[in-house]
């Protein structure tokens, strides 16, 4: 019964919802002519409260501005020239367009053109008339509109409107979007009316028209509240029964009027009023459509379409050589580049495919097929080179927020170029200019010419070269509008830039004075030498930073194998090659079992330290050779750092993706200071806390508690017959233990000390969205990230971040469910140490089972994600025929796409917590990590399981465990045998 009733009560609810939309759109429409009188009324008490007292102004001068900022004067002067600008429209129309095509026509075409051109303008007038007049009434009326404007928002929602501080160019691009989808929308609505079904047609029509009024008479206010075009139209599509009704007045005038000039007259006296409805409409207290109405998302998608690919196309053929190379190489070039598009390298070089040479890590290869690179050549500081570092790389960083396409960061690296060339005129050593990003920076390498040009021109001398360099980076970080940094190098010659092999280098660079032919030294031969030495083994590795030659100081790592006196051979090899050590330090290796790691600095030449490297290669099991600038270059199948202590969570729980009071502009409290203060507070308690401290109790405002008490009001009558059982066993004692009821929103800490209790689980404060990793990393640990603060009182329904009602009512009674948090921390140890890519795989398999999760008992699906216990719309839609219901695996849900601001299309089942557990235990040794991790309760660590001494120690504590289960089973044979 409980089951079969449920979607009938979905469907009655999701009837009231749009009733209720459509009701408030026609009432907020007819609020301004209703109010006109109150708000004009209302509006010069204002302006006289705002009055200063102490300044004696004359009576004609208040007077004055009374009748300037009065709402009746304004709307009735925007009817004036509403009339006059559609009355010269008309007019200019009829009277000097058509009559000139007319007597062109018949001039060059002749007569019989008329009679088709005429019905076509006239045809083509008719129908597109509404959007070149409705053009003129935004201008008019924002001129008219824009000193009494914020006062009737004033007066009407009792606070100050605040813009976004947007660039002027920023807000006329967004008009001219707008624009152009609202020209391609009336279209839209145009070919819909010709649809040969006669009430579908007329009916499309008229939804159009009414969305695309609402949208003309909302811009100004919205406009002024920072809103894009784009949140806009997603705005008007997610409530779209407000907004039909809203605009319905409007488009009935101009849909049932016989003649295009009385629709002209009846728009330009509505609409001033509908401004007026629209400043004064309370739209943010709508729930939700849904379904959302997406009629706007073909115009949409078509103007998104154009503006990325034809300016891309018409600038193709205007764009140089250089920069369509620019972007088949994805902008990072090397200077081996310039030598290639002149024909300058020899032929067996021309073969190679531009991908092979492309920027490396700066490592030793014994590939001498081809040139090695700039990057390869030099330090990380002289170039700002760093591993897996590309120009297109840059969404994962932490506080990304410029999106990269191919056609603004083609002509930005073009723009950079041009102005380098012409800073420093015939300086350059190479035409190759690298470019990489690094968040908001923009890092810049560029080789200059000292000989020759300081030969030329003596003035050019050090203190010049100073003020170049940053007079290029103040006027690129002005024309970028981010920071630009430039990594400069002088060079003798070109000869420095091109060679064949690492070896190459080596001797080129240390005989430039040698050398004036400008010819590349031969490469060395034997297939097995890489600058080290003939005769290395395989499989051991070592690093090879060039410009070994000049640095005074070498480092290197060797390991060695555990007995009496490995250590003084290695030091006799050291004084047999006469090198001096500095410094030497030891560690139990983790590389190599019973070895020991040995790190030694040496101060001495490099043809002594390359000398004594085969002698040591041959009694060690590894070698590294540093030098400044390696240390922070990983080798290839390197770990992400993960924490390995509870405490460590104190390194990354403030990382997060917003914090404090930064809301977007759509966020409904975006205007409200009071509630970005409130924000701020909550964010400086979860900035300050450490693990071990007591969370802070924190008092709520009768605001902020009767936004719980709707939130919880509504879902409590809910999970009886939604959530699992689980779920409804736990929520009782929460309500006893740690004050779970309508007039009080639980303190964090009590509802952490009876997680912790149960099982293990505790809260931590957190001020925002952690990334995923790090999010994952802390379930691990069993601990959870929650926010402290509260949704938008204006919509209590509606949230679009986490807040205390969804971490307090969604996620935290299952935490007390034992089977349930042994699920959640086998996801975050999975997590620990996995790639990136398994990170994003392990993150869409916790958002469709721990956030939107279902699971079938008693025959009948309960949901049990957190999303949908904390979601009065989607708990009732998850149980209901309409979305997709899959079975939980998790290689196909790992996969699978889902949206994030509108309900999940579909949803995966899970028998049972145990069952999950075990398909992602399964599912994460396919990560590639190649370790096991495991969590001590006792130390509260994770051990990772890499060698024989840890395996032998868990198979130990398993072989205790196993014992007292064994002896706990017998004695309970004995108690069930005696009975």
């Amino acid at each position: 019964m409980q089951s079969s009733s449920s979607p009938s009560t979905a469907a009655e609810l999701s009837s009231l919802h749009y009733l209720y939309g459509f009701a408030a759109g026609l009432r907020d429409c007819f609020t301004g002519l209703v109010q006109l009188r109150s708000l004009n009324a209302r509006i010069e008490a204002y302006r006289a409260s705002q009055m200063d007292p102490r300044s004696q102004r004359s009576y004609i001068q208040a007077k004055e501005t009374k009748d300037k900022l009065s709402l009746i004067g304004t709307i009735k002067r925007t009817w004036f020239w509403n009339a006059v600008v559609l009355g010269c429209s008309v007019l200019v129309f009829n009277l000097m367009v058509l009559p000139v095509l007319l007597w062109t026509a018949d001039r060059f075409q002749g007569p019989w053109v008329s009679d088709y051109l005429v019905p076509i303008i006239t045809w083509l007038f008719n129908a597109l008339w509404i959007l070149p007049v409705v053009v003129v009434l935004e201008v008019v009326n924002y001129f008219s509109f824009k000193d009494v404007g914020q006062l009737v928002y004033i007066v009407a929602k009792r606070e100050q409107r605040t813009g976004d501080g947007k660039r002027i160019g920023k807000v006329l691009a967004d008009q001219a979007y707008g624009l152009l989808v609202e020209l391609l929308f009336l279209c839209q609505a145009k070919l819909a009316r010709q649809i040969p079904v006669p009430l579908v047609s007329e009916l499309l029509y008229l939804c159009h028209m009414c969305l695309l009024y609402s949208l003309y008479v909302f811009d100004y206010r919205w406009s002024s509240r920072g809103m894009v075009f784009q949140s806009r139209a997603m705005y008007i599509e997610h409530h779209w029964p407000y907004f039909l009704a809203f605009g319905l007045p409007m488009a009935l005038i101009t849909w049932l009027s016989p003649w295009y000039g009385l629709s002209i007259c009846f728009l330009s006296i509505c609409y001033p009023i509908c401004i007026v409805s629209a400043l004064c409409a309370q739209y943010y207290r709508l729930y939700r459509a849904p379904i959302p109405l997406p009629l706007m998302k073909p115009s949409l998608y078509l103007i998104n379409r154009i503006l990325l690919v034809v300016p891309d196309r018409l600038l193709s053929s205007f764009r140089p050589p250089l920069l369509q190379r620019a972007q088949q190489l994805s902008a990072l070039h090397t200077s081996a580049n310039r030598l290639w598009e002149f024909g300058e390298l020899p032929k067996p070089y021309r073969r190679i495919p531009p991908k092979n040479r492309r920027a490396a890590v700066l490592k030793g290869t014994r590939d001498r097929s081809r040139p090695i690179t700039y990057e390869q050549a030099k330090y990380p500081e002289q170039i700002g080179a760093q591993k897996a570092w590309q120009s297109w790389n840059t969404a994962g960083l932490l506080g990304e927020s410029q999106s990269f396409d191919a056609g603004t960061t083609n002509y930005q690296d073009q723009l950079i170029r041009i102005l380098l060339r012409g800073t420093f005129p015939e300086m350059l050593a190479s035409e190759c200019i690298v470019i990489k990003r690094q968040g908001n920076t923009i890092r810049v390498a560029l080789l200059l010419k000292q000989r020759d040009r300081m030969d030329t021109n003596p003035r050019i001398v050090c203190m010049r070269y100073a003020f170049l360099i940053g007079y290029a980076e103040e006027m690129l970080s002005l024309l970028m509008r981010c920071v630009v940094r430039l990594e400069v190098q002088t060079v003798d010659s070109e000869v420095d830039l091109v060679y064949n092999s690492i070896m190459d280098a080596h001797v080129t660079s240390g005989s430039n004075n040698n050398n004036s032919s400008g010819k590349k030294a031969p490469a060395a031969n034997g297939e097995g030498n890489d600058g080290f030495g003939k005769g290395r083994r395989a499989g051991t590795q070592g690093y090879y930073v060039s410009g070994l030659e000049t640095l005074k100081r070498v480092s290197i790592v060797f390991s060695m194998p555990e007995r009496v006196g490995a250590l003084s051979a290695a030091l006799e090899i050291f004084k047999k090659h006469q090198v001096n050590l500095e410094h030497i330090e030891s560690r139990p290796s983790k590389r190599v079992a019973n070895s020991h790691d040995f790190i030694v600095e040496c101060d001495s030449s490099a043809s002594d330290v390359k000398d004594l490297l085969p002698d040591l290669e041959a009694i060690s099991t590894y070698v590294q050779v540093l030098s400044p600038g390696s240390q922070t270059d990983a080798p290839d199948d390197s770990i992400p750092w993960f924490p390995r202590k509870i405490k460590d969570l104190d390194r990354f729980a403030n990382q997060i993706l917003s914090y404090g009071n930064e809301l977007d502009s759509d966020h409904p409290g975006f205007t409200d200071k009071v509630y970005r203060d409130r924000r701020q507070y909550f964010a400086d308690i979860a900035f300050n806390y450490r693990h071990g401290d007591t969370i802070p109790r924190v008092e709520y405002s009768e605001q902020e508690i009767n936004t719980w008490r709707t939130v919880f009001r509504e879902l409590v009558t809910l999970y009886p017959t939604h959530a699992c059982r689980e779920f409804n066993h736990v929520f009782p004692l929460l309500m006893d233990n740690c004050g779970y009821r309508e007039d009080n929103i639980p303190q964090l800490q009590d509802v952490s000390d009876f997680l912790q209790d149960c099982t293990g689980f505790r809260l931590r404060p957190v001020a925002g969205l952690l990334s995923s990793r790090d999010f994952l990393a802390g379930l691990a640990f069993r601990v959870f990230h929650s926010t402290q603060y509260i949704r938008h009182h204006s919509v209590p329904l509606y949230t679009p971040e986490p807040d205390v009602c969804h971490e307090l009512l969604g996620h935290a009674p299952l935490f007390a469910d034992p089977d349930f948090a042994q699920f959640s921390q086998e996801i975050g140890l999975a997590s620990l140490g996995a790639s990136d890519e398994f990170i994003m795989k392990l993150a869409t398999c916790y958002w469709f089972t721990v956030e939107f999760g279902l699971c079938m008992q008693d025959g009948s699906l309960k949901a049990y994600g957190a999303g949908l216990l904390s979601s009065f719309g989607e708990l009732q839609y998850c149980l209901s025929d309409k979305p997709t219901v899959r079975s939980f695996e998790p290689p196909e849900t790992a996969v699978q796409q889902y949206p994030i601001t509108e309900y999940q299309p579909v949803y995966f089942v899970a028998k049972s917590f145990e069952e999950a557990k075990r398909k992602i235990a399964a599912y994460s040794k396919c990560s590639g990590r190649p370790f096991t991790v495991r969590y001590n309760p006792y130390t509260q660590s994770v051990e990772v399981l890499d060698t024989d001494k840890q395996i032998r120690k868990v198979v130990r504590d398993s072989i205790a465990e196993l014992s007292l289960v064994s002896e706990a089973m017998e004695k309970l044979q004995d108690v069930h045998a005696c009975a």
